[in-house]
C-alpha cells in the first residue's frame, strides 16, 4: 500500500475509533468522505454500502468535493439508495472533481462550449487612439466608439460611443455604419428609429459587411423601417451566408428546410445547419441533430445526432432537451434509459415544451422510468392537449374511451379524437372509425 493510501486509510480509522460512529458532526468533510471510502471498500471495517452512502452524504453536505462526487455517483447508479437522476445532477454539479463531468456526461449533461459571437478584436482606449480619431481617421473613430461602448481600458460611456460611431459612419466606415445602425435599432443614446437603423445598415451592407447584410435581411423580411420585401431580403441573406456568417447560414438552412423563399431541399438545409453549428451557432445545434437523427439531407447518424442534442441542451434549448429525452427513451444513438429520459422531459417541460408533457404522460401511463400514476398522466396529457398538440389529444381520447385515470366516457373520447383527427392524426382517425363500427384497437 502506498504511503498516500495509508494516510487516507488511517485518517478514516482514527475518525471511527477516536470519537465513535455517532459523533459524525465532529468530523470535517474530508474525513467523512474517507470514512465512507473505508465502508465502500471494506478496508479495516466490514464492507457496508449503506454506511458508505451515509458518510458520503455527510461529507457532501459539508461541501467536500469528493464527497459530492461519491454521493452523486451513488444516486446516479442507485447504489444503496433509490436511483435519482435529479439528485445525482445536483451533487455532481457541486463537485469540482474532474470525474464529475464524466458522470454528468453519462446522463447527457455536457459543458456549454464557447458559443459563436460577433465579437471582434478590440483596440483598447489610448491617448494615441483618441488623437487618431480626433484627426478624422474613420477606423480609429469606430475603434474609439467600440472602446467606449464596452468600457475597454476606459469608463463605459454609451453617449460617447454613439458620438464616435456617428462620426465614423458619416466618414463612410462600414463598421461605424453598422454600429450606429444597431444603436438606432436599440435606442442607445439616440432616439429609437428603425428607418435610420435600416439606412445605416444598408450603407454598410453595400460595402460588403456581412453582419450588416444580415441585419438588412431581418429588416426587409419583417418590414422594420422599410417596406417588407422577402425576395430582396433573401438576396441579402445569401450574400451574408456566402461570407460564412453563422447566423445567416442558420437562416438559409431554415429556409431550405421549410421551402420558404426557396425550393425545399433537405440536402442544402443539412449542409447550412452543419456549417452554422460547426461555427458554434447554438440555434443550429438541435436542427443539425434532427437532420442526423432522421437522415434529412444526410446519412443517418444517431450517435452524432445525440452529440449535437447534448450541445444544444447545454445551451438550454427546450426542443433539444425533448429530443434527448426521446433518444434515451427509445435507445436512439445511446443506451436506453427511461429514468434519464424522464429527467430530460422534465427539463424540457420547465422550459415550456408542450410535446414533452405528452411524452412524460406516456411514462406515467406505462410506469417506465417513473411510478405509474394515471392522475399525473391525465394532468400532463391535458396540458399538452390544451396547447393544441394532436398526439396528446388522441391520448386523452384513449383515456376517456378506456377509462384510464377518468370515468369512461365515449362522448368525451369522441370529442378528443375528432379534435386530433382534424389535424390529420392517424391514431385518432382510426379510433373514430372503430367507434363508428365497433371499438378502437385496444391500446398497448
Amino acid at each position: 500500500m502506498s504511503n498516500k493510501k495509508k494516510v487516507f486509510v488511517w485518517a478514516g480509522v482514527i475518525g471511527i475509533l477516536g470519537v465513535g460512529y455517532n459523533a459524525y458532526h465532529w468530523f470535517d468533510g474530508l474525513t467523512q468522505n474517507r470514512i465512507g471510502y473505508l465502508y465502500a471498500e471494506g478496508i479495516i471495517v466490514k464492507k457496508d454500502g449503506k454506511k458508505a452512502f451515509e458518510w458520503f452524504q455527510r461529507s457532501a453536505e459539508k461541501g467536500n468535493s469528493k464527497g459530492c462526487l461519491n454521493l452523486g455517483h451513488y444516486y446516479l447508479c442507485g447504489h444503496c439508495t433509490e436511483r435519482d437522476i435529479v439528485k445525482a445532477e445536483y451533487w455532481l454539479n457541486k463537485s469540482k472533481h474532474p470525474t464529475a463531468s464524466k458522470y454528468l456526461e453519462s446522463i447527457g449533461i455536457v459543458n456549454r462550449s464557447t458559443p459563436w459571437s460577433r465579437a471582434r478584436d478590440a483596440i483598447p482606449f489610448s491617448q494615441d487612439l483618441l488623437k487618431k480619431a480626433e484627426s478624422g481617421d474613420p477606423q480609429a473613430q469606430y475603434n474609439l466608439g467600440y472602446s467606449y461602448s464596452k468600457g475597454i481600458n476606459t469608463e463605459k460611456n454609451i453617449a460617447k460611443a454613439a458620438e464616435w460611431y456617428q462620426k465614423s459612419a458619416e466618414s463612410g466606415n462600414p463598421y461605424g455604419q453598422r454600429a450606429i445602425g444597431y444603436f438606432y435599432q436599440k435606442g442607445y443614446s439616440v432616439p429609437k428609429d428603425a428607418a435610420k437603423s435600416y439606412e445605416w445598415n444598408l450603407k454598410a451592407a453595400e460595402q460588403g459587411d456581412k453582419e450588416a447584410q444580415y441585419q438588412v435581411w431581418l429588416a426587409l423580411k419583417d418590414g422594420l423601417g422599410i417596406d417588407k420585401n422577402e425576395q430582396v431580403a433573401f438576396e441579402w441573406l445569401t450574400k451574408s451566408s456566402n461570407q460564412e456568417y453563422a447566423a445567416a447560414e442558420h437562416d438559409i438552412g431554415k429556409a431550405y428546410s421549410e421551402g420558404h423563399l426557396v425550393g425545399q431541399s433537405w440536402n442544402k438545409a443539412a449542409e447550412y445547419y452543419r456549417k452554422s453549428a460547426e461555427q458554434g451557432y447554438e440555434c443550429s445545434y438541435n436542427h443539425y441533430g434532427d437532420c442526423l437523427e432522421n437522415g434529412y439531407g444526410t446519412i443517418k447518424k444517431p450517435a452524432d445526432a445525440v452529440y449535437w442534442y447534448k450541445k444544444a441542451c447545454a445551451a438550454g434549448y427546450a426542443s433539444a432537451q425533448y429530443n434527448l429525452g426521446r433518444c434515451y427513451g427509445a435507445g436512439i444513438g445511446l443506451q436506453k434509459d427511461f429514468l434519464i429520459a424522464a429527467f430530460w422531459y422534465q427539463k424540457a417541460i420547465k422550459n415550456g415544451h408542450k410535446w414533452a408533457l405528452n411524452n412524460l404522460g406516456n411514462m406515467y401511463r406505462s410506469g417506465f422510468g417513473v411510478k405509474k400514476d394515471f392522475g399525473k398522466m391525465m394532468a400532463l396529457y391535458r396540458e399538452s392537449a390544451d396547447s393544441n398538440y394532436d398526439v396528446a389529444q388522441a391520448n386523452l381520447g384513449d383515456c376517456y374511451f378506456y377509462g384510464l385515470g377518468v370515468e369512461k366516457d365515449v362522448s368525451k373520447a369522441k370529442g378528443w379524437y375528432q379534435l386530433a383527427a382534424s389535424k390529420g392524426n392517424k391514431t385518432a382517425i382510426d379510433a373514430l372509425k372503430g367507434i363508428n363500427s365497433q371499438s378502437p384497437t385496444n391500446p398497448q
